[in-house]
């Protein structure tokens, strides 16, 4: 939160279609949706959830934003142990869901996001290419200021479950 500038991309989650290789565009994937956390510039802002879906192909629509949502309600825990669940649901705007949840140790779960849109490229959708739940992705100009500062870019994980289904109720 000690740094100055605006933190518009830092991804903790991300989910990706299949690119179509017929088109140019981001060699990843066709579409994207997207977990992280961001922060207004200023010193002392604080950390908030970001989610959103872009499309990366073709190159002229490129990082174009289908959706973006922001919750400055639920903090973000720094320097403690959380679970987060998630559910990701391929569609297109009345069939599509991405489903976050967090909670802190020896806290409640609190929804962050419960989204039905699009989760694919809404005009030439592909299959589900992957989920990426173990990222930390960032600028280099965020990673300098924390290097500089000492302080390490981290994230531990542990007891990883996967579920074919919407998450259970935790006692």
């Amino acid at each position: 939160m000690q740094y100055e500038g605006r933190i518009s991309w830092f991804t903790v989650m991300e989910w990706w279609e299949y690119r179509d290789n017929d088109i140019d565009g981001d060699r990843a994937g066709k579409s994207r949706v997207t977990l992280g956390i961001n922060k207004e510039p200023g010193i002392g802002q604080e950390l908030y959830w970001h989610l959103d879906a872009q499309k990366m192909q073709p190159q002229s629509e490129k990082f174009n934003r289908l959706w973006e949502h922001k919750n400055k309600r639920v903090p973000v825990p720094i320097g403690k142990w959380f679970v987060i669940e998630s559910f990701f649901k391929p569609g297109d705007e009345s069939t599509g869901r991405v489903w976050v949840s967090i909670t802190p140790d020896r806290g409640e779960r609190r929804v962050l996001f419960d989204v039905h849109n699009y989760t694919q490229h809404p005009d030439d959708p592909q299959p589900h290419r992957g989920w990426q739940f173990f990222k930390l992705y960032t600028s280099s100009s965020i990673l300098d200021y924390m290097r500089k500062a000492g302080r390490p870019v981290a994230g531990y994980y542990d007891d990883i479950e996967y579920w074919s289904d919407f998450p259970p109720e935790r006692p």
